[in-house]
């Protein structure tokens, strides 16, 4: 394209030469000779300059779509199952202690379990009856104390239920000393009254100290409904200090082994 328009452009200066002087027309075609040469220069300039800034705005904006793509959607991972909130256990079922034996009384329909070691028998000798209101009383022991005064012993019952609640039945029986086998009073007087958890079920814990009715010792009660009717009556003593807390042990596990 450069050795055209040179070509031209001398072919013109030639025909100039042997032309009558025109100023004004070799400026007109010296003018119009650069314009031409600068005309498509110039517009390759435009068009180069266009590309470029095309490119450029192309490039700007690739580069902000990637800045603000939105982030990548993470889902749970496979074979992760997702937490859940943990739920209460269930209270356990009564049980027995490994080679226990199971007392169960089929009139009042209950169970209760106690060591091998220890032998359940009736509270009342022979040819005594109980009182009214007095439905069953059974002590349970260890077969060394049999025929002796024990150090300590567990002891359970059924009464008849004749009052509106616990607190109520407690107090209704609560009075001045007198025969064991009292039909209207079986304390003197209670301590430590405390609502409690007992075989699954609520109940009174309290004590009754027979020191003033003549007996040196502290009975340590336990009481809950048993059939609407029927109030349970659980208990044990020691007077032996060393026996306690072995014979405690056992009331424990006896009392959490209950069922009816």
């Amino acid at each position: 394209m450069a050795e055209f328009e040179t070509e031209i452009r001398q072919a013109f200066e030639r025909r100039l030469a042997g032309m009558p002087a025109r100023p004004d027309l070799s400026r007109r075609i010296g003018t119009a000779v650069r314009e031409r040469n600068s005309g498509p220069r110039a517009l390759q300039v435009l068009a180069a300059s266009a590309a470029v800034l095309l490119v450029g705005l192309v490039a700007f904006y690739l580069l902000q779509m990637r800045h603000v793509q939105p982030a990548p959607i993470v889902g749970p991972t496979p074979g992760v199952p997702s937490a859940t909130p943990s739920t209460a256990s269930p209270s356990p079922s009564p049980s027995q202690p490994a080679g226990w034996k199971t007392y169960t009384n089929t009139q009042f329909g209950f169970s209760i379990s106690y060591p091998p070691s220890f032998v359940v028998e009736n509270s009342l000798n022979p040819g005594m009856t109980l009182p009214p209101g007095w439905l069953l009383e059974m002590r349970v022991v260890d077969r060394r104390f049999l025929g002796k005064i024990p150090p300590g012993q567990v002891e359970f019952g059924v009464r008849a239920n004749d009052a509106g609640a616990l607190t109520a039945w407690v107090q209704k029986h609560t009075g001045p000393c007198g025969s064991p086998n009292s039909s209207e009073y079986y304390w003197d007087k209670v301590s430590n009254v405390t609502p409690v958890n007992a075989a699954g079920r609520d109940a009174l814990t309290f004590d009754w100290n027979q020191q003033a009715c003549g007996t040196p010792y502290t009975l340590h009660l336990t009481a809950f409904v048993l059939q609407t009717s029927h109030v349970f009556l659980f208990s044990w003593y020691s007077q032996d200090a060393a026996y306690s807390e072995t014979l405690k042990r056992i009331a424990d596990q006896m009392l959490a082994s209950f069922s009816g």
